[in-house]
């Protein structure tokens, strides 16, 4: 399920909603007024978003398997499809910005400009690259080691992300550009990271 907490740990977590099967990888929407997360269930793994005006989830995207969503605007997601497509989703229309079986591409994150971050194995391994709003595809790591779960500053002039170079798993960021790559929190092991501000 879903819990949320206040950022001061001031109270204790508490359920936001139930919801057959498993929810996950929740996101707020830009404005906070929506809630898209991941639900498995009967076999489906699927999007959804819950309002919290109307105090209900509705489904999302179905008959497929998607995950990682991450919001464009107050209206428009972008999730992975069967870890190899990227869509855009606005509610009544999907485009496919990235579509290649023969590879993995996953976790978008997506910049102020509405550039798309993304997670893909094409080059052999998992290096982090970008498709531009006039459909341009730049790679913005290229290491041997894995490298994933990239997130967009809030001025999307910075990219977190997660790296193996060193044999485990620490936190790294980079300019938007994939210039800049900096160790963040080199003494720890981190399976995610988000930005607060």
């Amino acid at each position: 399920q879903i819990y949320t907490e206040p950022l001061d740990g001031s109270r204790p977590p508490t359920v936001l909603f139930q919801c057959p099967g498993w929810a996950q990888e929740p996101s707020f929407s830009p404005d906070g007024s929506q809630l898209a997360f991941v639900q498995t269930a009967a076999g489906e793994t699927q999007i959804c978003v819950y309002s919290f005006k109307d105090r209900k989830w509705t489904t999302r995207s179905r008959g497929h398997q998607d995950s990682s969503p991450a919001w464009c605007d107050n209206r428009t997601l972008v999730y992975a499809r069967n870890h190899s497509s990227i869509i855009r989703d606005s509610g009544d229309r999907e485009e496919t910005l990235v579509d290649d079986s023969h590879c993995s591409n996953d976790t978008p994150t997506v910049a102020s400009d509405g550039t798309v971050a993304f997670v893909s194995n094409r080059s052999g391994n998992p290096d982090i690259l970008s498709i531009d709003p006039h459909q341009d595809t730049h790679q913005l790591t290229d290491n041997p080691a894995f490298d994933q779960s990239p997130r967009y500053s809030k001025d999307s002039r910075r990219i977190l992300f997660i790296s193996f170079r060193d044999g485990q798993a620490r936190l790294y960021s980079m300019g938007s550009d994939g210039s800049q790559a900096l160790a963040m929190a080199p003494d720890f092991v981190v399976s995610d990271a988000l930005w607060v501000r």
